[in-house]
């Protein structure tokens, strides 16, 4: 079975929502905050970048390995090469499922 998440509270959600600067300098524009804040802002949204492009690599890398190796399922089959097939569908189905993984446990940025 599927897990619940939990409610977040009201107060949470107003603390989380206040901790946002990323929503209030969407709001109210750039003018209202200080350049020091600013390069700070910027900071932090290229490291948040830096590291979806590092996942996002990862999982450009185990779905084309993923593919290659099942892939290589279907030709060692079709040349009847048993145990070729078997490990190249293990192999394949592993890195399936890690991918499969990744993609149910990604964050949002």
């Amino acid at each position: 079975m599927f897990r619940r998440t939990p409610k977040e509270s009201p107060l949470d959600r107003l603390e989380r929502e206040a901790n946002d600067d990323f929503r209030l300098l969407d709001e109210l524009g750039p003018a209202h905050f200080g350049a020091d804040h600013l390069m700070e802002l910027h900071a932090r949204s290229r490291e948040r970048l830096a590291i979806f492009r590092g996942r996002q690599r990862l999982a450009l890398v185990v779905g084309t390995a993923a593919t290659g190796w099942i892939l290589l399922a279907f030709v060692s089959n079709f040349l009847k090469f048993k145990w070729l097939t078997l490990c190249a569908l293990g192999a394949g189905g592993e890195f399936c499922s890690v991918s499969v993984h990744r993609f149910l446990a990604k964050k949002t940025f």
